[in-house]
């Protein structure tokens, strides 16, 4: 991340592992990295439902190019939870993993670091939404509907969403309409 612009509902996260294009750290500091390492994340491949789906490209990932291990996190996030469900990184390769039953499995690959997107929302995320308003709506365009057991749950998909400003939760049908 080189630089930031201030933006209401938006968290900007550097991970802290200090990797290079060439030895990708995937030691996530603690509390501080919405990535975990999956079955230990360095030198692991990503894969979809068992060790032999590599994915289809487009459909499960998408190939970008990102010159850090950062760089391809930063991909994640841009595209938020809702679509990123982690990512994979080689020397300058970048899967942003969008397959809706995430990330399953990995393979050895020597190089290679796959991690799994899991955002949680920190402290002041979800308390910086105005209280909420019993059988009122939220203006604004729809970017999403999602299911949500809770309005929490809702809070978490809208603070990872991008460009989401604020929510609605139906508990009747459990869905977080995101705005």
């Amino acid at each position: 991340i080189e630089a930031t612009a201030e933006d209401s509902g938006f968290t900007c996260l550097r991970y802290a592992g200090g990797a290079s294009a060439t030895t990708p750290t995937t030691t996530p500091t603690p509390g501080k990295s919405p990535f975990e390492p999956i079955d230990g994340g360095e030198d692991r491949a990503c894969r979809g439902s068992g060790p032999g789906d590599k994915g289809e490209e487009g459909t499960d990932y998408t190939p970008m190019a990102a010159a850090t291990l950062e760089g391809c996190m930063a991909h994640c996030v841009e595209m938020g939870a809702l679509r990123c469900k982690g990512i994979e990184y080689y020397r300058g390769r970048c899967e942003v993993w969008t397959r809706s039953e995430g990330i399953n499995a990995t393979v050895e690959k020597t190089g290679f670091a796959c991690l799994r997107y899991n955002p949680t929302p920190g402290p002041g995320n979800c308390g910086a939404f105005e209280p909420a308003q019993s059988g009122a709506d939220v203006a604004g365009a729809l970017i999403a509907a999602v299911h949500g057991e809770s309005p929490e749950q809702c809070c978490v998909a809208c603070t990872a969403a991008s460009g989401c400003e604020g929510f609605a939760f139906v508990a009747e049908v459990r869905e977080c309409y995101l705005k």
